[in-house]
């Protein structure tokens, strides 16, 4: 009887382990960034937003260029410094069509 509540215990603490890691939330961070260097904000006449900064700041932005090299080209780029003095969690990017 031992045995088997021992067996159970394991084989749940197993399951709670690998449960936890599965819902890691720097993979739901990473799938949100995926989407975002597919998609930044068009507020129209040629400005973007880029809710990203650091490295996935430069990814997104050499992405959409290299997807748009032949229609738009980079005039200027702005960090948004909206939450705090200091703080920056996106840019702000102004194209013009080429």
């Amino acid at each position: 009887m031992k045995r088997w509540m021992l067996l159970f215990l394991i084989v749940f603490l197993v399951g709670i382990i690998i449960g936890c890691n599965y819902n890691n939330p720097s993979d739901r961070d990473d799938i949100e960034n995926a989407i975002t260097m597919m998609n930044p904000i068009n507020y129209g006449n040629g400005v973007y937003y880029f809710p990203v900064t650091g490295s996935t700041f430069g990814k997104s932005l050499s992405y959409f260029i290299e997807k748009n090299k032949d229609k738009l080209e980079l005039v200027s780029i702005s960090a948004d410094d909206s939450n705090k003095y200091g703080y920056t969690s996106g840019y702000f990017v102004v194209f013009k069509e080429k």
